[in-house]
C-alpha cells in the first residue's frame, strides 16, 4: 500500500506547476519477484566507439555513436544491419547534435539542437530540413506526432516541455525545482495510453503523470525516498521504457563507482500505481535499454559496448 509523504515543500525534491495537481508518495521497493538472472546475447556489434544511446524504431533497433560515423545504424533484432545515416560535423547535412525521433507513419525526423534544424529522413536520407527555433534541447522524443517532449535548462531550474512541431509552440511545462539543476535530471518516456514517467538519475524517485487527448499534463504522482541528498557519485536511474500496462527501470544503485569491475545492474518494474511488481539483477555496467513490446523482450548494451544483450519478460 502507498503512503503519503507530507513534505512538499519541505525538501529539495519537488516538481511544480502553475495548475496541475500533484500528489507525493513513498516509493515501494517490496517486489513481489525478486531475482539475479543472466542476459541473452542477441547479436555483436561492429563499432568500436561509446554507445550514446539505444532505441527501438518502427520494431528495428537504433545503436547512436557518441562520435564515430555513421551516426545511427539500424538493426533488425537478429543482428541484421537494414541502414545507416548520419556524419558529425558542421557541414551541409551533417550533424552537430542530433536527435533521432518518430514521426509519422513510420517516418524519421532528426532534431539537430547545433544547427537548429529538423530534418525529415527517407530511405536512410536527408530529403528536407527547416529551421527549428528552440535553445538547449535534452532527452528528446515523440509523445506522438507532432508532439515531442524535451527538458531543458531555464535560468536557475530545470523544465521539460510539450512541443508542436508543426504549430512551432509549446503546449505544457513542467519545472523541477531542488538542488542544483544537473541533479534533477532524468530519463522520460510515454506509454501508449498517455502515461509519461520520469526518472532521475540523482535520487531514489520517479514520476507519473497522466496527458489528456490534447497534450495537457495532469495527476503528477511523486514516488520518492524520503530526505534524499543527491550525489553525482550515486547513480540511480539511467534509462527507462514504457509499457502499456507497467514501465521498466533501469538501475545502478547497487554499483559501487570504486569497484566498477564487480558491478551489478537491475531492471525495476513498475505498475502506474507505484506497486513494485518485478526486479531482476545481473551483471555488468549497462547504462541504455530498448523496450520490444511485440516481443516483449528488453534489449541492453554493456557500458563498453560491443553486443547487445536481451532480456526475455
Amino acid at each position: 500500500m502507498r503512503k503519503t509523504v507530507s513534505l512538499l515543500l519541505g525538501i529539495s525534491l519537488i516538481m511544480v506547476s502553475c495548475s496541475q495537481k500533484q500528489s507525493v508518495y513513498t516509493i515501494s521497493s517490496d517486489f513481489k519477484d525478486c531475482k539475479s538472472v543472466t542476459l541473452d546475447t542477441a547479436f555483436y556489434l561492429d563499432t568500436v566507439d561509446e554507445i550514446k544511446s539505444l532505441s527501438s524504431v518502427n520494431n528495428d533497433l537504433c545503436v547512436e555513436n557518441n562520435q564515430a560515423d555513421p551516426v545511427f545504424t539500424f538493426y533488425q533484432t537478429d543482428g541484421q544491419e537494414v541502414g545507416h545515416f548520419g556524419h558529425y560535423g558542421h557541414g551541409n547535412k551533417e550533424f552537430v547534435l542530433p536527435h533521432l525521433l518518430k514521426g509519422c507513419n513510420d517516418t524519421l525526423k532528426i532534431i539537430d539542437d547545433g544547427s537548429k534544424q529538423l530534418h525529415s529522413v527517407y530511405n536512410m536520407q536527408i530529403c528536407s530540413s527547416k529551421k527549428l527555433n528552440v535553445e538547449g534541447m535534452y532527452e528528446v522524443k515523440t509523445i506522438n506526432w507532432p508532439y515531442i517532449g524535451y527538458y531543458c535548462f531555464e535560468r536557475n531550474k530545470l523544465a521539460w516541455k510539450i512541443y508542436d512541431l508543426e504549430k512551432s509552440q509549446v503546449v505544457d511545462t513542467i519545472c523541477f525545482v531542488g538542488e542544483k539543476p544537473y541533479l534533477e535530471v532524468f530519463k522520460w518516456d510515454v506509454s501508449s495510453n498517455r502515461k509519461v514517467v520520469f526518472a532521475y538519475k540523482y535520487y531514489h524517485k520517479f514520476i507519473i503523470c497522466d496527458l489528456l487527448a490534447d497534450t495537457k499534463i495532469v495527476n503528477k504522482n511523486i514516488f520518492l525516498e524520503p530526505n534524499q541528498k543527491p550525489q553525482d557519485s550515486k547513480c540511480y536511474y539511467t534509462d527507462i521504457a514504457c509499457s502499456s500496462d507497467y514501465f521498466i527501470l533501469l538501475s545502478l544503485a547497487d554499483v559501487d563507482v570504486q569497484d566498477i569491475s564487480n558491478a551489478k545492474s537491475r531492471i525495476e518494474i513498475y505498475d502506474y500505481d507505484g506497486n513494485p511488481l518485478k526486479q531482476l539483477t545481473f551483471n555488468g555496467l549497462y547504462l541504455h535499454m530498448a523496450w520490444n513490446d511485440s516481443e516483449k523482450r528488453l534489449y541492453l548494451v554493456p557500458l563498453d559496448g560491443g553486443v547487445i544483450n536481451y532480456l526475455q519478460l
